[in-house]
């Protein structure tokens, strides 16, 4: 499992809230198959026309349930274990 590039900014909050965490099989430079993870994210700058609304980050977490769940089930039929 690795992580991607953050995908966005999606500076808007419905955009935002309505876009999920991407999870996509891909071949890494090792020609290893591994899962990607790629996480919306929304930012604005320090100096924000909103002054309310400056200097936000927000991006979406992985669940440690999800990662293990991955290890433990879907990761091993990658290795032709099940």
């Amino acid at each position: 499992m690795v992580f991607g590039q953050d995908d966005g900014p999606w500076n808007a909050g419905p955009l935002w809230i309505w876009k999920y965490m991407a999870y996509k099989m891909i071949t890494n430079e090792k020609n290893e198959r591994v899962l990607e993870v790629t996480s919306p994210f929304m930012a604005t700058p320090t100096d924000y026309k909103i002054s309310a609304a400056a200097g936000f980050h927000y991006c979406k977490l992985m669940s440690p349930a999800k990662a293990i769940e991955w290890i433990y089930s879907d990761g091993l039929r990658e290795n032709g274990s099940l």
